[in-house]
């Protein structure tokens, strides 16, 4: 049952929701003060038990709560995801889901789910809106299920460790139906647990019934017995053959227009067991109708470890029950791609997704890895230094713990007081739960279990016999150390407006109650899981079975300690992550100082890459030829995934020093906005620095400025939008993040040079009295980037800069006695001429393109005339003792492979 406080806030949220939808997503200015106005009047009123089942007092303070927590409930704000097309893909029909939008088909199942989520789960409607959107575009890239054709789709969708991915799945699951879907597995996981959890969520969000015949989640909203899916599998049981011929009651795809539904363990023997089943059912491939895999946590257990000839076996099996439908459609989901994108994509009939991957954005409301490791590391993390002897990084199952920690204690004690406050705020039917992951054997979850329990068996002992006598804290050693927790809580966080004293009052009608806390091992082998209905808080000690996909809800203290190295296997045991309304100050997390480290690193990977998912939905790009990389542990400390996964994996070095370093675009964007955009930040450069213009130089009339402060220049590379390739090559992009860091550390002044042309004068640069570069450039298109013709220069800039910027002698004694060394002038004479620059040097240039040749036989710009903007980078060399060198390692998937030999060969034809 909600609490007084959660029936008033549930009563105002739902009138302002009526208003948000009828108002377009808009919110007045005066609208929550007068919800919030109309509450009070009720409360005030006879009528507020009948209105909110139940009664309770309401302070000033609570009013001033509920008007702040329904305005951050208002402001959530969520994007869209992005995506990224194959070829094949490209090809098809992908609005088609959208076009028969036209028609008001039956929307059956995502209508109630919406209205479920909504009404019974409190989401934002802003994030249903989202979600709504983002499984509309997934669905569009899955067939056609109604369409005559065969297919057979592979497709990846990428989102944030505990960010909503099981709902963004459930919604996809129910518009799959809708459309026409017959056939749906959910691989869930590698344990029962995980398992069972997920039944449990698609039962109350696309099935409407529990095991025991009752409605529930989205049942509850419109039950409805002729669209009631038959589910195979149960939230006890995974499919058995015996049980599915006895759940389908006779009925099979033929002679139903219901669906069928399977939630299964990621394991050999069942998805083997679901094979046999559907071939004792068809004994040829099923053509009429269509099928949907979704594969959570696709990174373990799908991934092929083995050869291609002989593929491991799920992997194998997973391709197999795919064939069994002439329609299919393959979706993985997971958090942490890594091994996904390493598959070989030249393998047909593999894993890759080669037809699309999608990659979601996360609400506003929810905390993630950036906010807890990079951004706000000091509210969430606690370190800890005395863990060793207890819980030694490398231990066996027959560790003895003698004693806990101080610091599990700490944090035992602040979890504690984490319940009392939830409960003063008006939670207190609210689930909360703390996670102790300090080992992977089950033994060791059993001693941590009984070590745990006899120390909240003392607390509860002290706190009922002295938490009401004066003083009690000079009773207690225990109450005395909580009260020195809780003066600590308080003293860094100032919202918490209670005293100890209400404090431990809560605390003696809370977790003094024999079964209100309990500890509990989460393993395999648990007879009795948590149940959140009677389990309102949990202390949950495991290791594997607590990492990837489960879900504690209302969790606040983290305990962790764990010797994982892979980028993958760290990320996914953060069940910290996720979404805390209410409570997000209060949570805490325990953790060494270097496994926090290792946490922040993989951080930055893991956004690299998502960022990088995103710029290949801006380009064009498809999954089959763009390269995709990943940042590697510079100390060789940390790994990105099991090594059995990176088999066709390659890793470079990219020597990313600017040490007498010169470079410049060669590749470039095939979209004209973003060359009117660059365009726009050259010129306004060129405008802010006009006072400090020198004469012209050559025959060019290359314009000279001197002596121009850094920070206009980081405000230029800031502005200008580099086109690129992948970080499988060392293009100009790739020093872009190296050039911001140098701008902001060193060299306060720059020299710019603005190279002309002697082609015509150009109207929009009438003002700076400049031509462009002569003639319009010979570029191909390629993997959806223009690139400067493999054949003669291969560069826009048209006269090296220390040719400008040296004297005349000077320069020409460089490059003479540069001509009678054995090495010759390639290098030598280079960074001769650079020792003499006084300061950096950034190149402007300005011309016109045309495709050559390529998969494009017309200029992308059509026939008007368009300038393209590019720069280049020149930096004085400082000598062999520089200390800016910067190196990064990176792993290549198959298709940055490919690109890589690709670039190297035609710069060697060249």
């Amino acid at each position: 049952m909600k609490s007084f406080y959660e029936n008033v806030f549930e009563f105002a949220r739902r009138g302002l929701a009526e208003i948000y939808e009828e108002h377009g997503g808009m919110l007045e200015k005066t609208d929550i003060p007068s919800a919030v106005q109309k509450a009070k009047a009720i409360i005030d009123s006879p009528v507020k038990e009948q209105v909110f089942g139940c009664s309770g007092d309401f302070t000033e303070e609570d009013y001033d709560k509920l008007e702040k927590e329904l305005e951050k409930h208002f402001d959530v704000k969520m994007d869209l995801g992005s995506v990224i097309q194959g070829k094949e893909q490209q090809e098809r029909d992908t609005e088609w889901y959208r076009k028969s939008l036209k028609g008001n088909p039956d929307r059956f199942y995502w209508n109630r789910l919406r209205k479920f989520l909504g009404e019974k789960k409190g989401f934002p409607l802003e994030v249903i809106r989202a979600v709504g959107e983002d499984t509309d575009s997934i669905l569009n890239q899955l067939g056609n299920p109604k369409q005559e054709e065969r297919f057979s789709i592979f497709g990846m969708v990428v989102g944030h460790v505990q960010s909503g991915k099981t709902t963004n799945y459930g919604s996809l699951i129910t518009k799959a139906v809708d459309a026409g879907y017959k056939f749906i597995v959910v691989m869930a996981g590698n344990t029962n647990i995980l398992r069972n959890q997920t039944q449990v969520r698609i039962n109350e969000m696309f099935v409407g019934k529990n095991d025991r015949g009752e409605d529930v989640g989205v049942g509850l909203i419109a039950p409805s017995r002729e669209k009631q899916p038959i589910s195979l599998t149960t939230e006890k049981d995974d499919f058995k053959q015996k049980d599915a011929q006895k759940n389908s009651q006779g009925l099979n795809l033929d002679n139903t227009n219901t669906s069928f539904l399977l939630v299964i363990k990621k394991n050999t023997t069942t998805i083997s067991s679901v094979i046999q089943w559907l071939k004792s059912h068809y004994k040829n491939s099923i053509a009429k109708h269509a099928m949907l895999l979704i594969d959570d946590e696709s990174d373990w257990g799908s991934i092929n470890t083995k050869t291609d000839e002989d593929p491991t076996t799920i992997n194998k099996e997973i391709r197999d029950l795919l064939k069994l439908f002439e329609k299919s459609t393959y979706v993985a989901y997971t958090a942490t791609p890594f091994a996904n994108i390493f598959i070989d994509h030249r393998v047909e009939g593999d894993l890759f997704p080669n037809d699309f991957i999608y990659a979601l954005d996360t609400p506003s409301n929810y905390c993630g890895a950036q906010e807890i490791f990079i951004d706000n590391p000091e509210q969430y993390l606690v370190d800890i230094q005395d863990h060793d002897e207890a819980f030694p990084l490398k231990h066996n199952k027959e560790h003895q713990v003698e004693a806990l920690p101080k610091s599990l204690l700490e944090a035992i004690h602040v979890f504690c007081i984490n319940i009392a406050i939830r409960h003063l705020s008006g939670y207190e039917n609210k689930c909360n739960s703390m996670l102790v992951n300090v080992s992977r054997f089950t033994d060791m979850h059993k001693r941590i279990d009984a070590r745990i329990a006899d120390h909240i068996d003392g607390l509860k002992q002290d706190i009922l016999a002295y938490a009401k006598l004066q003083n009690p804290e000079r009773q207690s050693v225990l109450i005395a150390t909580m009260q020195e927790v809780f003066s600590q809580i308080k003293k860094h966080n100032p919202k918490i407006r209670y005293s100890w004293q209400e404090v431990l009052e809560k605390l003696s009608c809370t977790i003094s109650e024999g079964s209100a806390l309990i500890v509990k091992a989460i393993h395999q082998k648990t007879k009795h899981p948590i149940n959140y209905k009677e389990d309102k808080n949990i202390i949950a000690v495991g290791g594997l079975s607590l990492a990837r996909g489960f879900t504690l809800e209302g969790l606040s203290v983290s305990y962790f300690v764990r010797n994982s190295t892979c980028y993958d296997t760290l990320m996914q045991m953060g069940r910290w992550f996720g979404y805390r309304e209410g409570y997000k100050d209060l949570c805490k997390i325990y953790m060494p100082q270097e496994t926090r480290e290792n946490f922040a690193f993989i951080v930055e990977c893991v956004d690299e890459l998502m960022q990088k998912f995103i710029e290949m939905s801006q380009d064009g790009s498809t999954p089959s030829d763009f390269g995709l990389a990943v940042r590697q542990d510079p100390n060789n400390i940390l790994q990105i995934t099991a090594r059995n996964k990176m088999k066709k994996v390659k890793s470079i070095t990219l020597d990313l020093n600017l040490n007498g370093v010169s470079r410049e675009q060669a590749d470039f964007s095939h979209q004209p906005q973003e060359h009117e955009d660059n365009l726009k930040c050259l010129l306004d450069l060129i405008r802010s620095i006009s006072s400090l213009r020198t004469e012209r130089h050559g025959k060019d009339q290359a314009v000279l400025y001197k002596g121009v402060d850094r920070q206009r220049i980081l405000e230029f590379v800031n502005c200008f939008k580099m086109s690129h390739k992948s970080v499988y090559g060392e293009s100009m992009w790739q020093l872009i993040e190296p050039i911001q860091k140098y701008l902001e550390e060193k060299d306060q002044v720059w020299d710019v040079i603005l190279y002309g042309g002697r082609g015509t004068p150009i109207e929009k640069l009438k003002e700076f009295n400049i031509n462009i570069q002569a003639g319009k450039r010979k570029v191909i298109k390629q993997n959806n980037r223009l690139h400067l013709q493999k054949s003669g220069r291969r560069k826009l800039i048209s006269k090296d800069p220390e040719e400008i910027l040296l004297d005349k002698e000077k320069y020409g004694a460089i490059v003479e006695q540069a001509k009678t060394t054995k090495t010759g002038q390639r290098g030598i004479h280079h960074l001769s001429l650079r020792a003499e620059l006084e300061n950096p040097v950034l190149m402007l240039s300005i011309s016109t393109m045309y495709i050559l040749e390529g998969d494009l036989e017309t200029n992308p710009f059509g026939n008007q005339e368009v300038l393209v903007p590019a720069y280049g980078v020149c930096f004085p060399y400082r000598g062999v003792k520089d200390q800016s060198q910067l190196v990064k390692k990176v792993a290549l998937n198959t298709v940055a492979q490919a690109l890589r030999e690709e670039d190297i060969r035609g710069d060697e034809d060249e």
